[in-house]
């Protein structure tokens, strides 16, 4: 007899991201983005991956530290 069980007692749960309260700026402006605030359901360490997922046409914003707590970047265009 073969049986497969599942231990749902270890399931690894995703954490939870929270990039901060929404932000409008003006051109120019630094942004701050704070993930301070993201956690992980099983208590494990966080490591941070950000990314700007779209930006406007001819844009040079760049993050300045993508694996930072809270990076930042120069808001360019509108």
């Amino acid at each position: 007899m073969i049986a497969c069980i599942e231990d749902i007692n270890n399931i690894n749960h995703a954490p939870i991201a929270d990039a901060g309260p929404d932000q409008t700026v003006a051109p120019d402006a630094t942004v701050i983005l704070d993930g301070s605030n993201s956690y992980d359901q099983d208590g494990e360490s966080l490591y941070f991956l950000w990314s700007l997922v779209t930006t406007p046409t001819d844009s040079t914003a760049e993050l300045d530290d993508t694996s930072a707590m809270m990076p930042s970047f120069q808001a360019d265009k509108r």
